[in-house]
């Protein structure tokens, strides 16, 4: 689950959809497709509470220790390694549901 504290998020769980801002506690639970994104009008921030643990590992191969102490310019993701690092992880990337 996690805690939004800044912006606007937006996304699926199951077959649901559900749109989120400051203040809100989505939870999506393990063993349910399930993804979100922050809105295009802004950045966002949201405080990720993860249960059992494990997921940081996925999340710290994907990371790069930062050069400096500022919050770098945002890039596009390289989707190829982002599939390969998530399948070493037991993780699977799948598309948001259709229409």
């Amino acid at each position: 689950m996690f805690c939004i504290l800044d912006g606007q998020f937006a996304g699926f769980c199951g077959q649901k959809s559900w749109e989120a801002g400051p203040g809100t506690l989505v939870f999506l639970p393990r063993d349910v497709p399930h993804g979100f994104r922050v809105s295009d009008a802004g950045p966002g921030r949201a405080l990720l509470i993860l249960a059992p643990a494990g997921f940081e590992r996925f999340i710290v191969e994907l990371s790069e220790p930062a050069q400096q102490l500022v919050l770098p310019k945002p890039v596009a993701p390289d989707h190829a390694r982002v599939g390969e690092v998530a399948a070493a992880h037991g993780i699977r990337i799948l598309p948001p549901p259709g229409p």
